[in-house]
């Protein structure tokens, strides 16, 4: 099996640790930092090169570019005609979007998207109890992800702070999480409003640069004394002074098309990183957390029932273990799921809530779906 792996940071990392004896090369215009990966990694079936057009055939491509490159990346690929490996986002804007859907929505060979919470023991647990109704019929979902101090700050360290690059926070960061809640819910988003800002990252808290000579270093929960070989992300940045437009918390409410509602809240001022969601039927409720995973399966007058994940090991809490097997699976069959649709969606709806946002209203999701034609 010949896998092409176009990219080299931060998220190729992980598609290198699961496929490495697959992985038959490694594109990157860097190709010092392509040569890194297959040292680091021990892909010791792997090349490097720095033009993808120039790579020959291959059984499977994975597109881990940055955001802002996934639809020329993908217009390319998709003429391939094997399985992609698509990272999340989708794309930045709602014309790539569009452009995308319009090359991809009929691809047969499978298109996999990078949503690796679909593939994590808690919503694998989770989708597979509102299968078998344990809730009964859906009214609200609550859902939040909090990013943790030194995470957060790396958003301000990299291209992801302008929204040209990323398509902003919630579509770069949250998009799985706008993905897994169409999971959850029984339908279509249909109404989407939303609040934030960014009300701590502003010039005047911090010094031009971020080392000890500033006096709150010892003190500033957004210090990061990593050392990275793969992420973009510039240490010596202060996050509070560094040029950037986009938010640091935002609250996302939506309503479904069977009257669903849900609501998403993101902030980076966690003490620590995690996502939770809590789930509300008309015969009880469902409840997890990241940080562990369990399940709780709660209905009035019973005792919680309580799932234990069987394994949680490795990054994204196993999910991409799983989503790499998958991508696996598709290669063998020569045929797959085509995600591409859902990508959009979610990317969709993160753009509408930064939408809201920013001109202070509710927007209709049937006006996105009808210029991206999301609607089959």
């Amino acid at each position: 099996m010949r896998i092409l792996l176009i990219g080299s940071g931060n998220r190729a990392k992980a598609y290198a640790m699961y496929l490495k004896d697959d992985i038959a090369c490694v594109c990157d215009p860097n190709l010092a930092k392509a040569d890194l990966l297959i040292e680091e990694y021990k892909l010791k079936n792997a090349v490097s090169c720095s033009i993808y057009i120039d790579t020959g055939k291959f059984d499977g491509i994975i597109i881990a570019v940055p955001d802002y490159v996934h639809e020329e990346v993908f217009h390319w690929a998709i003429k391939q005609n094997v399985p992609l490996l698509l990272e999340k986002p989708v794309a930045v804007n709602n014309d790539s979007l569009k452009k995308m859907l319009e090359s991809g929505r009929y691809f047969k060979k499978g298109i996999i998207l990078g949503f690796t919470l679909r593939y994590t023991p808690m919503y694998i647990k989770i989708l597979e109890l509102l299968r078998i109704n344990s809730i009964g019929e859906i009214i609200s979902v609550e859902a939040a992800e909090l990013v943790g101090p030194v995470h957060a700050a790396k958003f301000f360290r990299r291209w992801h702070r302008f929204s040209k690059n990323s398509g902003g926070f919630l579509n770069t960061k949250c998009s799985h999480d706008m993905d897994i809640i169409n999971q959850i819910v029984p339908g279509k988003p249909h109404f989407i409003a939303s609040f934030g800002s960014n009300t701590i990252f502003k010039p005047g808290k911090g010094q031009d640069v971020c080392n000890d000579k500033c006096p709150e270093y010892t003190d500033c929960r957004f210090v990061d004394k990593s050392v990275y070989k793969f992420s973009t992300a510039d240490t010596s940045i202060c996050p509070y002074n560094v040029e950037s437009d986009i938010i640091d918390h935002q609250v996302i409410s939506m309503e479904f098309d069977n009257n669903v509602t849900a609501v998403f809240t993101v902030t980076m001022h966690s003490d620590k990183g995690d996502r939770h969601v809590h789930i509300h039927g008309t015969t009880g409720s469902i409840k997890s957390s990241f940080s562990d995973q369990i399940v709780y399966l709660c209905k009035t007058g019973k005792p919680d029932e309580v799932f234990e994940p069987e394994n949680t090991s490795g990054s994204h809490g196993g999910g991409d273990r799983i989503l790499c097997n998958k991508f696996i699976e598709c290669i063998l069959k020569g045929e797959g799921e085509n995600q591409l649709e859902d990508g959009v969606t979610a990317s969709a709806m993160a753009f509408a809530a930064d939408l809201s946002r920013d001109k202070g209203k509710v927007v209709d999701m049937d006006i996105f779906a009808d210029y991206i034609h999301i609607k089959k």
